[in-house]
């Protein structure tokens, strides 16, 4: 699997969740400068088939401050990682929520084509609201 699953804003702002080859990998850029891209990856690939992918980004206090993000497949953690900084908003004129390939004004800049090569039976985005970690 490649491509990415969903992605919102630009490489001044913007997070992408997506597969490099077979493993989930988000980023979130903070700005374009290199040290304000976060990534956090999974070390090995996703078995073939049917899986349930989740993400949860667990703030460490106000917007802005940053947070510890976490990928599970099928409820066991895979990855864990933290994002040192978040933009407020995602940044772009015109940038949207895209599924399936990251448009216009790209969150990084990816190799080869962006388009998810696998099949993407449901994207569902919830927001929880529990307390920051301490």
């Amino acid at each position: 699997l490649d491509g990415v699953l969903a992605a919102i804003g630009s490489r001044f702002g913007g997070w992408s969740f997506y597969f490099e080859a077979g493993r989930p990998v988000v980023v979130h850029a903070y700005s374009q400068q290199p040290r304000h891209v976060y990534r956090v990856a999974a070390d090995t690939a996703v078995p073939p088939g049917r899986v349930k992918l989740g993400y949860v980004f667990t703030p460490h206090g106000k917007v802005g401050e940053g947070g510890t993000l976490t990928i599970s497949v099928d409820g066991q953690q895979i990855a864990e990682g933290v994002i040192e900084h978040t933009a407020i908003m995602p940044a772009g004129l015109g940038e949207t929520f895209d599924t399936g390939r990251d448009t216009g004004a790209t969150v990084i800049d990816y190799p080869g084509s962006n388009a998810f090569t696998g099949e993407i039976d449901r994207i569902e985005v919830r927001q929880a609201l529990a307390a920051p970690r301490r």
